[in-house]
């Protein structure tokens, strides 16, 4: 094709199995007969392709206060990149210098990212297609990510082929519990963490079976209607996301299936989400890889959950201020049906909704509680939370920003 319009075809090249700059620009050079190409750049267009089984993780690895992405592949390569972007404007880039590229034994690798030992900085689990977890365990610092391998088969689990896991406080207990999806019949495995935040030890509790025709399963949490419960996305073959909702407060295993495309989201093969308002508007955005080794890339239009049912119970309402906040959160909780000196409870999650605090309120009077946040008394990374208020069978779910 003739792209700078000279009149002289150029020449154009891709190439296999390269996860970058794998673009090629050769422009034709020549006024004669005889063509004479000479490359002008390996990367046309700065397109992200890992040749095959893109599986994305998100986690603040610098902690910036923004998404850093990790992505695994089918050739045992797992790539991290840099969000150099503004807070409403993400924007990734390859820093090897920073965040060292691992490569990791086996295939198809599903990384999840966490703080699975409460030290304040992420740790790495990679699943694969011998259906075990390596772990590697985060020796540098919240800034500067250092992951070392710990055991190449976590807690000695075998799922039997090609392991997708996912971590998330699925009881409420202040510490993670392990999801495992698998390709065989799509079933999730899920283990309860018997163990502590600061030294985990995981049990299996129940498997979940996915509607018929599952297979491929790769899990993920979010409490996309904000009943305080968490939900369950799940990745699969066909390219679709199933949305379960979360209907058990005690352990968070039991789902009733509301889409069986949720939002009419639909990419290649062996769909890979991972959910998080990426560009801070207040709305759920989705990144999502598939077998080809692309990643796409989807922003929210509206923050209104689908299908929400749960309601806010009349005279309980949560307000927060300032929101964003920096150094100091103001909670002021109505909670008119609430008996006389009965202090609500206030807790503090994260995004995956473990519990990182809990805290007092105070009685105003009429009704109403005050509590207040510092950061200085519990220092946490930027980014998002939630405050979840529960009194008397009623609760109430609030999302809060910390900038720093």
């Amino acid at each position: 094709a003739d792209v700078d319009g000279d009149g002289f075809t150029d020449f154009f090249a891709a190439v296999w199995n390269q996860n970058q700059n794998h673009f090629l620009f050769y422009r034709n050079e020549s006024y004669r007969t005889a063509p004479e190409f000479r490359l002008r750049t390996d990367n046309f267009l700065s397109l992200l392709d890992l040749g095959s089984n893109a599986t994305p993780a998100l986690a603040d690895l610098d902690a910036d206060g923004d998404w850093d992405l990790a992505l695994g592949s089918f050739d045992g390569e797992l790539l991290f990149f840099e969000n150099f972007g503004a807070l409403a404007a993400p924007a990734f880039r390859d820093a090897p210098n920073k965040f060292p590229n691992l490569h990791i034994n086996g295939y198809v690798i599903t990384p999840t990212l966490v703080d699975i030992d409460a030290d304040r900085d992420y740790d790495l689990f990679a699943g694969n297609y011998t259906g075990t977890l390596a772990f590697f365990e985060n020796k540098g610092s919240p800034q500067s990510p250092a992951f070392v391998l710990k055991t190449p088969q976590f807690e000695n689990l075998n799922m039997g082929l090609y392991s997708a896991p996912q971590f998330a406080d699925l009881d409420h207990d202040g510490d993670f519990d392990l999801a495992v999806g698998v390709v065989t019949n799509g079933a999730i495995s899920f283990f309860e963490n018997v163990g502590s935040a600061t030294a985990p030890s995981f049990a299996f509790k129940s498997q979940f079976q996915p509607v018929t025709g599952t297979i491929d399963s790769k899990p993920f949490f979010y409490d996309w209607d904000r009943d305080g419960i968490l939900d369950l996305f799940i990745g699969q073959r066909n390219g679709r996301l199933l949305y379960y909702r979360g209907t058990s407060p005690q352990f968070g295993d039991a789902f009733e299936l509301v889409q069986r495309e949720f939002g009419g989201l639909q990419v290649g093969a062996d769909s890979a989400p991972v959910l998080a308002d990426l560009n801070n508007d207040g709305r759920l955005d989705a990144l999502i890889g598939e077998e080809a080794g692309g990643l796409n890339c989807f922003f929210g239009r509206t923050s209104v959950a689908v299908e929400q049912t749960g309601r806010t119970p009349s005279g309980f309402t949560l307000f927060t201020h300032p929101n964003p906040f920096r150094t100091e959160l103001n909670i002021f909780l109505r909670a008119a049906r609430v008996a006389e000196h009965e202090a609500p409870r206030l807790m503090l999650c994260d995004l995956t909704g473990a519990q990182v605090a809990e805290l007092p309120m105070h009685e105003a009077g009429g009704g109403s509680w005050f509590a207040q946040w510092r950061t200085a008394h519990a220092p946490l990374r930027s980014g998002l939370y939630f405050l979840r208020a529960q009194s008397g069978g009623m609760q109430t779910v609030q999302k809060v920003l910390l900038v720093k």
